[in-house]
């Protein structure tokens, strides 16, 4: 799937100061590819990000995917889009702490109910390195187990997309690089699109395609 992004504007209101988190943006995701969004803190990664993913609608500008602009869908539309062709991770795992690794990784499979795939997810969790851990809660998992849970629940349903907002944000600089090379094995395998928001310079160098932004603007 193909997404594009044009003349993308976000602003928001803060008492009567009119902050600009981003500033007529343009940039074009290369299916399969590993693309990475990085930048100071505050240039606006995130929110470019979750714009992208169709989680923020921009002030101004169009998302594109596959040439349908995903911001003048209906919001059930919106809605059924994310749920089928995205994936999201994000710093905070956000695991069910009652639930072990494998009933977190089924949550999305069974809220859109469906059957979960045993051997697509047991695949998966071979794949992230977690198969040995799926029986264990997220207190009995060390935090780059939990990431790669979290991982594993983004692609259970195989969405074409998977966008990911600074996912090693809370790890050592060692489980960081292991998660990252987890995600891109991921990638290649099931031949995922994975957009990244990471500060982490060395992190970048591994991706096919680097945006930089800074104060809310692509460095070209």
């Amino acid at each position: 799937m193909n997404i594009c992004a044009r003349n993308i504007e976000k602003v928001y209101l803060q008492g009567e100061s009119r902050i600009h988190a981003l500033q007529e943006t343009d940039l074009e995701i290369i299916p399969e590819k590993f693309s990475v969004i990085t930048g100071p803190s505050g240039s606006g990664k995130s929110t470019l990000l979750r714009i992208l993913g169709g989680l923020l609608c921009p002030t101004r500008g169009e998302v594109f995917y596959n040439d349908v602009s995903i911001y003048k869908l209906s919001a059930g539309r919106q809605a059924s889009l994310r749920r089928k062709k995205i994936g999201y991770v994000f710093q905070d795992y956000g695991l069910l702490p009652t639930l072990t690794a494998l009933e977190n990784i089924c949550t999305p499979v069974l809220m859109d109910n469906k059957k979960p795939d045993m051997e697509h997810i047991l695949d998966l969790c071979d794949t992230l390195g977690i198969r040995e851990r799926i029986h264990h809660i997220p207190s009995e998992m060390s935090g780059g187990e939990q990431q790669r849970t979290a991982v594993a629940r983004a692609l259970v349903n195989d969405p074409e997309v998977l966008f990911a907002d600074e996912p090693t944000g809370n790890l050592d600089k060692q489980t960081a690089a292991a998660m990252i090379e987890s995600i891109l094995i991921a990638q290649r395998k099931y031949k995922k699109t994975v957009v990244m928001v990471t500060h982490d310079e060395s992190l970048a160098r591994k991706a096919d395609f680097v945006f930089k932004l800074d104060n809310g603007c692509l460095v070209r």
